[in-house]
């Protein structure tokens, strides 16, 4: 193969993963599943929130249960939700 060849793969390759990952996107159940506000307002991208929406665990009231604001990070002093804990 000639470094050209390898070049014309490797860009097309990286197409289609963006195309892939447009269209694992495009549903709006991304945006749903990590607690974000509606993006766009395209019917497919809004059926798909919702029906994410719809799917997530909810407590005996029967209000959605997000993970904590707190946990963002995998480990380490930020996880507490304790603002004083750790400091200096």
């Amino acid at each position: 193969m000639t470094p050209y060849e390898i070049d014309q793969l490797n860009q097309e390759r990286c197409e289609q993963q963006d195309q892939a990952a447009l269209e694992r996107y495009a549903d709006g159940s991304t945006d749903a599943g990590f607690g974000q506000l509606p993006q766009f307002a395209d019917p497919d991208y809004l059926a798909g929130y919702v029906a994410t929406i719809q799917r997530l665990p909810r407590d005996a009231q029967g209000k959605i249960i997000h993970s904590s604001p707190h946990q963002h990070f995998a480990f380490g002093l930020i996880d507490s939700p304790d603002p004083g804990y750790g400091e200096f």
